[in-house]
């Protein structure tokens, strides 16, 4: 039986992809036709967003926004590709 590969794309319409992965509202999974809730932004209002003082790097790449990414793609772990137009240094996945 063939698998369907899932594609997610981020989204904050449904039809455009978004410009930024970590911003985007939610998830469209294109194979599927669906839209799921997307941690994100809007998710971690009132905490810190840039971590550099925490002597962690760059923004976006210390313990505490790793926690984030995994949080955000814990909806979308089912898919095989995801589309953005973009995406900043803390969520590159080795």
């Amino acid at each position: 039986m063939k698998k369907s590969i899932n594609i997610a794309a981020v989204t904050d319409d449904g039809q455009t992809i978004s410009p930024h992965f970590g911003r985007a509202r939610y998830f469209e999974v294109i194979t599927k036709r669906e839209r799921r809730e997307k941690v994100g932004h809007h998710t971690f209002a009132g905490e810190e967003h840039d971590e550099r003082h925490q002597g962690e790097g760059r923004r976006g790449e210390g313990r505490h926004s790793q926690r984030k990414h995994e949080m955000m793609a814990e909806a979308i772990k089912d898919c095989d590709t995801l589309l953005a137009r973009g995406m900043g240094h803390g969520c590159r996945y080795e």
